[in-house]
Parts: structure tokens; C-alpha cells; sequence
């Protein structure tokens, strides 16, 4: 959006490379106006470390040994790297790459021959890497040499950690899912690894609409429309992106799995070749034509005072004019806009099409873990569509339509850019902001942060002292806030607590999900025909006999402070809960829980519901440090 107001260009020449921002016409004063120009700098720099972060989240999701590292604070600290990448190249373009009175004079002829602008109406950023002497002779200038290297390290950095999180995702996936019985597991942890590569090329296809610039004077005009249809060609790529996704998204439901193998690579293919459809078509069906020419002659130089000569475009001319004034549709026009709303309509219907079947398939899933993740999942995809939709399709139906049926979209037709160049920002934001897994991470940051109270100090003792790997203490804070409620009202109902833990662990299992729907899973395949709920609901009886004082403790204290409170509402239940907490703290040790296990796996455990324990229990706690991971059942 700065960009709406700024209007940059970029010119390349020789040894010069510099972005232009007219200053005669801004909006604001030209000190102003140079801190916007290194501001918009800045945002890309900003940008290209974005998706480098989700690679290392990603990963961090996976690896248990590493995923500490992306909670709490941490967390802030990660999402902070790309504003200050962003800073870094923002100061960079201001400080080491300023306005010189040499550079300016320099390039006066230069911007006077390609815009038709003084030099002193603009303001300019960028490395002059050789500047001339009277004699014209020029050496390479050191700070601009370095400035140009710490760009480049930002741009390599956070390609290098795409390429190296990405493998260690790749690697880390199929270790997981190489111990994994469960095929839609598996179909589920390829298909957001591979969204996430999708992700990625669909961003940076995107972003080379945006940064390419046509008019860049080191190549020769032919390479110019060459570079015009690339454009194009991208463009017709990404639109159809989205529609892949659906589609995958269908074959990791649909257990026939079609995309497999050579049949994945053809599915991949298709934005490619949509892309140089496109392309061609923009290079060979809308090139320049003289009466064309002629048509817009006026309008490029009062838009953009540029004489025709100097510029290469493409675009339908749907109505020229013969020597009498008469209009007459050119069908050529006409078909080869037919072949790009073939690209877009093709593109939605496939969208509608397979999110319908996917929408009808996750309904077949029946209830459970597995329904609501997918679902969860697919009502991100469908929002996640949504931006496309309003930043690239309709604007571009739009500026294609009106000229068919003659309506004069002027200026207006410049918001096709700004659409597409804010998509790579706006794209990842169902991801942070719709899926409750992401949610709740806030949410539990934001716990984590907060002062500590008896609660927070029990999830920590269990994490640090009992053992709990597979939740934080700020995950655990936040699924025992969400199970509360239904404790404090009935705390006699095992079953109505039984069953808010069950929901509450599914709706905030944070960025555990997947890791929770694998566990799930596989313990059910080992449990058969048993389940894991119909376990628990047998064991909970016996551990309640084995721990009745403490539960009888904490009962009594619960039912006193509801009593004798004068506090009413949520400050009420808080302070009670917290002398809850209080029991809790004082009274669980790994002794204490150790003697419970050995006591109920010994009298209540089956052999098989043992070996399967023994199979999953340690991916949830370090169950070595209990005598009770001993016990041998036969």
C-alpha cells in the first residue's frame, strides 16, 4: 500500500542501480519522501525472511528435542527476525546508499532520456559501485560494495534456511512417520509439508510480478517483451496454484490417494503449464500493434509522461478503428482473451469442484480427533482461497472484462498491482490468525508471560519434575484453564470432567495437533477392538480409590472456599481454583504417582493394554524415571 502512494521505479544501468520516487508530485516533502523510498526497501527485506520462519517453526513442530525453542518468549523472538531483517535493509538503502552530488550528476542525462523527469524532481536510492573521476576513470567504492553485501546476506540467509529446514522437515517427517501404523496420518503430515513448499513457490512467483521491471535499460527491447510475457506467464502460474491445493487436499482424503508418484508430478505441472499458456499468449496473440500504438499514445504520456517509443506493453485491443472512426471487434483479441479466462475459470471451477468433495468427504469421517482437525484444516483452506480470489482473480477478470465491453477503467486499472503485490503478505495470515492451533499458541505466549500464579508453578512441576514431554507448561496452562469451568461447577461428575478434558485437549492441542492425532491413532490400532477412552474410563475408578485423600483433600477445600468467598464470578472461581493448586503443588511427586501406577497396572491392566502402554506411553512422559515402566506383564 506504501507503494500507492510512493509510485517507485527501478533503473539499472551499467554500474548504476537506483529506486526512483518522484518528489515533484508527492504527496509529502522530500526529506519524507527519501525515508518512504527506503521504507518500501525495507518491507521486502522484510518479506523474504517470512517464509523462512514458517520453515523453522515447522521443523520445531516436529523435532521434540528442539520444539522448546519455539515457545514463549522464544516464540516473540523468532516472529521479531523478519522486522529486523526488514530495518536492517531499510537503513542499509538509507545510509549506505544516499544521494551523492557526483551520482546525481551522473545520472541526469539518464533519468532525463528513460522518464523524462529532472533529476533534481526525484529522490533515488542505490549502490554506485564505480564512481568516475575527471578523467572518467572509476575504481570500485568499498561502501557501497559492503552495503550490497549485507542485502545479499539477508536474500542468501533466508534461502539457505528454507533449504536447510525444509530438508530437516523432510527428514524429520519421515523418521515420525516411518513408526506410524496410521495411512491418514501419514497422508496428513506429507500433505502440510508439501502446502508449505507450495507455499513458498507461490509466494516468490507472486513477488516476481511485483520486483521485474520491464523498462530496466540493460536489455534491448526484444528481451523487454520476452521479460513482459515472463511476467505474465508467472502470473498465469500463480493463479491456478489454488486450485492444485484443493486437489491435494481431496487425494489426502480420498483413500484411493491418487496423487502418488508420476501422478504427483503431473499434478505439480499444471501451474507450469498454465503459466506458459498464458505467457504465449500475452507474447504472440496481444503484441504490439501500430493502430494500437497510435490508441494509447496520448494516454501513456499523460499517465506516465513516457513517449510510446520508449515503453514495451502487450494487451487486448478489442475495438480498433478503421480510417472512418468505425469499431469493429477483433476476434483475435477476442480468442486469446478467451484462453486466459479459460486459465481463470478453469482454475475456480476446480477450486469449487474438489472443495465440495472435500467438504462431503471430511462429513463421511464421522466424529472424532480425525473430523474435527480436517475440518479445522479445510475451513483455513477455504479462507486461505478466499485472498486469491479477491486479490488476483476478480481484479484481474475485472481490468479484462471492461474493456470488452468498453467501459474506461482510466487509473483504476493500476489497483491490479497493488493487489497482487500485497498477496505474498496477506497469504500467510489464515494460517496465524483462523486456525484455532495457531490460536491457542498466542493464547498460551500470552499465559507464559504473565505473572506466575499455583497453577502456572503445577504445569511447570510437571513438566520439569514428572516427566511430561508432550505438552509445555504454557500449552498444559492453557488446557487446564479450558477444563476449570466444568471441575468448579461439578467436581463429583467424573464423567461431565471426563468428557470437557477430552474436548479441551482437542481443541487446544496447539501445534501438538498432528502429533496428537499420530498418538491417538496408533494407540486405538494397538488398543483394537479396546479404544483409548474406553480405557481410561475403566482406570479412572481405581486411581481414584488409590488417591482418595488427595481427591478428598482437594474436594473439601473447594467445596469450604465456595462457601466462605465473599468473591463472586470469575474472581471467585480463580481464587478457589488457585488453593486447588496449592494441594496439587504440595502433594504430587514422581514417588506418589509411581506408587499409584504400579498399584493399578498390577491389579487393573491387561497384558495387551500393558504392551501398548509401554509402546506410546513414553511419548508423552519420560516414563524411565518411573519403577512402574518396568513392570513386565505376560
Amino acid at each position: 500500500m506504501l507503494a500507492t502512494v510512493t509510485k517507485p521505479f527501478v533503473h539499472s544501468y551499467a554500474s548504476r542501480v537506483i529506486v526512483i520516487v518522484d518528489a515533484k508530485n508527492s504527496w509529502f516533502g522530500r526529506d519524507v519522501t527519501k525515508i518512504l523510498n527506503s521504507c518500501i526497501c525495507g518491507f521486502y527485506g522484510c518479506s523474504v525472511t517470512i517464509l523462512a520462519i514458517h520453515f523453522m517453526y515447522r521443523y520445531g513442530s516436529l523435532d521434540k528435542a528442539r520444539r522448546t525453542l519455539f515457545e514463549g518468549w522464544r516464540f516473540v523472538f523468532w516472529c521479531l527476525i523478519p522486522v529486523v531483517y526488514g530495518i536492517i535493509w531499510g537503513l542499509t538503502i538509507f545510509f549506505i546508499f544516499p544521494e551523492d552530488d557526483g551520482f546525481t550528476e551522473l545520472i541526469r542525462k539518464d533519468i532525463w532520456d528513460y522518464f523524462e523527469l529532472k533529476v533534481e524532481d526525484i529522490v533515488y536510492t542505490g549502490p554506485y559501485y564505480y564512481p568516475e573521476d575527471r578523467n572518467g576513470l572509476g575504481s570500485i567504492e568499498p561502501l557501497p560494495l559492503f552495503g550490497m553485501l549485507v542485502l545479499w546476506f539477508v536474500i542468501g540467509s533466508s534461502s539457505l534456511t528454507v533449504m536447510f529446514f525444509g530438508f530437516r522437515c523432510y527428514k524429520t517427517m519421515r523418521s515420525l512417520l516411518s513408526h506410524s501404523t496410521s495411512k491418514f496420518t501419514q497422508g496428513l503430515q506429507q500433505q502440510l509439508f508439501k502446502a508449505l513448499v507450495w507455499q513458498y513457490v507461490h509466494s516468490y512467483t507472486s513477488r516476481v510480478i511485483v520486483i521485474v521491471d520491464v523498462k530496466n535499460s540493460m536489455f534491448s527491447r526484444p528481451v523487454n517483451k520476452i521479460l513482459n510475457s515472463l511476467i505474465c506467464g508467472f502470473y498465469g502460474c500463480s493463479v491456478s496454484i489454488f486450485a492444485i491445493h484443493f486437489m491435494y487436499r481431496y487425494g489426502a482424503l480420498d483413500k484411493n490417494q491418487h496423487f502418488k508418484g508420476w501422478k504427483l508430478a503431473v499434478l505439480c505441472s499444471i501451474p507450469i503449464f498454465y503459466g506458459v499458456i498464458w505467457g504465449l499468449t500475452m507474447h504472440f496473440v496481444f503484441e504490439e500493434d501500430p493502430a494500437f500504438t497510435e490508441f494509447i499514445r496520448k494516454d501513456i504520456w499523460d499517465l506516465f509522461e513516457l513517449p510510446v517509443e520508449d515503453i514495451v506493453y502487450t494487451g487486448s485491443y478489442y475495438y480498433p478503428q478503421d480510417k472512418n472512426g468505425v469499431k469493429e471487434m477483433n476476434w483475435r483479441a477476442a480468442g486469446g482473451m478467451a484462453v486466459l479466462w479459460f486459465v481463470i475459470g478453469s482454475s475456480s471451477l476446480t477450486v469449487i469442484y474438489f472443495g465440495l468433495n472435500c467438504y462431503f468427504e471430511i462429513r463421511n469421517l464421522g466424529k472424532g480427533f480425525s473430523k474435527k482437525l480436517q475440518s479445522q484444516l479445510f475451513r483455513a483452506l477455504v479462507i486461505q482461497a478466499a485472498i486469491p480470489l479477491l486479490l488476483l482473480y476478480i481484479p484481474c477478470s475485472i481490468v479484462f472484462v471492461c474493456p470488452l465491453i468498453q467501459i474506461d477503467l482510466g487509473n483504476m486499472s493500476a489497483f491490479i498491482s497493488v493487489s497482487v503485490a500485497i498477496y505474498p503478505a496477506i497469504d500467510p495470515l489464515p494460517t496465524l490468525l483462523i486456525v484455532k492451533s495457531y490460536r491457542k499458541a498466542t493464547k498460551a505466549i500470552l499465559v507464559q508471560v504473565s505473572y506466575a500464579t499455583n497453577r502456572d508453578s503445577v504445569m511447570t512441576l510437571a513438566t520439569s519434575t514428572l516427566g511430561l514431554t508432550f505438552y509445555t507448561a504454557a500449552e498444559l496452562t492453557v488446557i487446564a484453564k479450558c477444563c476449570e469451568p466444568q471441575f468448579y461447577a461439578t467436581p463429583n461428575n467424573n464423567t461431565a470432567i471426563l468428557q470437557a478434558g477430552k474436548k479441551c485437549i482437542l481443541q487446544n492441542s496447539s501445534n501438538k495437533a498432528l502429533q496428537a492425532l499420530a498418538l491417538y491413532s496408533n494407540a486405538n490400532n494397538c488398543l483394537n477392538p479396546e479404544t483409548v477412552d474406553s480405557v481410561i474410563s475403566e482406570l479412572v475408578p481405581a486411581v481414584q480409590a488409590l488417591s482418595d485423600p488427595f481427591v478428598t483433600k482437594v474436594k473439601s477445600n473447594l467445596s469450604n472456599c465456595k462457601s466462605t468467598n465473599t468473591q463472586t464470578g470469575a474472581a471467585k472461581q480463580e481464587a478457589c481454583l488457585e488453593k486447588v493448586y496449592g494441594i496439587v503443588l504440595n502433594t504430587l511427586s514422581v514417588e506418589y504417582i509411581d506408587n499409584i501406577c504400579k498399584q493399578v497396572v498390577n491389579e487393573n491392566v491387561t497384558p495387551q493394554e500393558w504392551s501398548c502402554g509401554l509402546k506410546y506411553i513414553p511419548s508423552l512422559v519420560t516414563f524411565s524415571k518411573y519403577s512402574c515402566s518396568k513392570i513386565v506383564k505376560n
